[in-house]
């Protein structure tokens, strides 16, 4: 059961001309931790932008005068 679950998170599993047991493409178990951790790494920095997006952290406000002597 969890040998099944591993390979349907490989999302890096290459296609192969032929069916291999049944599957258009193989998928590994250092593929399914690949596909792991590049979806905790998205869902982790989605979630830090939506924290700053909803506490307005990092907004930069810039007050820019610009003034001309004319003499």
């Amino acid at each position: 059961m969890i040998k099944k679950l591993v390979n349907i998170l490989d999302i890096y599993g290459q296609p192969i001309g032929v069916n291999y047991k049944g599957q258009t493409s193989y998928k590994t178990k250092v593929g399914a931790l690949l596909s792991l951790i590049t979806m905790g790494v998205g869902l982790a920095l989605t979630g830090i932008k939506i924290k700053q997006m909803v506490e307005k952290d990092n907004s930069n406000v810039i007050q820019l005068t610009n003034t001309k002597d004319l003499f």
